[in-house]
């Protein structure tokens, strides 16, 4: 049985009827989505890397990678199949699956992704991931930043079908290697939203809990693993993510959900 997210810090029934969609008995089949999954495809492929130049330092640009999410796996707040992996720190995927209701449909939608590295919330050192099953896969790998100052992850999706421009909620999963780092968020050019990526080590899984992102000082209200921007349209999605909390700032992006919301 599929678990439904936690929504500890969500106030107001909206909120939480967003959420918690769908039956949990029939998880994956009662949903509308474009989801793309941000994977670290050099921790599937080759041992961790220890230096730059290691070849497993960035993924290689073809070559046997296995996807880490098949179709029929159902994860994530708003429970999808059908979700398109991404692999690298830089690159493309057109054509994206379209979850409707549990069946895929190929798009036109396209989504194009730059980051300054790649990494996982587990096999890499610190432990971070207590996720299960596809929930696990989806919060592993992630778009990271290894800069000593503010560096910016951009990732847009690009010809979002019509019906679903219309209206939409964008989910942003912030699930990092080490907890207590955090930085700021952007979809569209909105205000930022604020996250701590398992704030305290206490939002490391098994279950989705929204950080409400509402705190420029970064304090609880900021700690989760996934942050939403809902009520957005239009045909593209840019999205932004900077590091800027923590000894050591990260703004981790494993995976991002467009949710229709006729």
């Amino acid at each position: 049985m599929k678990k439904r997210p936690v929504a500890s810090f969500i106030v107001g029934a909206m909120a939480v009827g967003v959420l918690l969609v769908g039956s949990v008995a029939h998880a994956g089949t009662n949903s509308d989505t474009l989801s793309a999954q941000f994977v670290d495809c050099c921790c599937l492929v080759c041992p961790p890397p220890t230096d730059p130049s290691d070849p497993c330092w960035v993924c290689p640009p073809s070559g046997p990678v296995p996807a880490p999410l098949a179709p029929s796996d159902v994860t994530g707040a708003v429970p999808s199949a059908n979700w398109n992996n991404a692999f690298g720190m830089i690159g493309e995927v057109k054509q994206l699956a379209r979850d409707t209701n549990g069946v895929a449909m190929t798009t036109d939608a396209s989504v194009m992704w730059s980051a300054t590295n790649t990494w996982s919330s587990t096999g890499r050192g610190e432990e971070n991931n207590n996720f299960t099953g596809p929930d696990h896969d989806l919060m592993r790998g992630y778009l990271d930043q290894n800069t000593p100052t503010p560096s910016t992850t951009i990732i847009q999706f690009t010809n979002i079908p019509a019906d679903m421009a219309i209206n939409y909620d964008v989910i942003i999963y912030t699930l990092g290697g080490v907890p207590n780092r955090g930085g700021e968020y952007t979809v569209n050019g909105s205000a930022p939203k604020f996250v701590v990526a398992s704030g305290n080590g206490v939002f490391n899984g098994p279950d989705f809990i929204e950080a409400l992102g509402d705190d420029p000082a970064f304090g609880t209200n900021d700690w989760g693993n996934f942050v939403a921007f809902r009520g957005m349209s239009g045909d593209s999605v840019m999205i932004t993510a900077t590091n800027t909390f923590g000894d050591v700032p990260r703004a981790p992006i494993n995976g991002v959900q467009i949710v229709n919301q006729p």
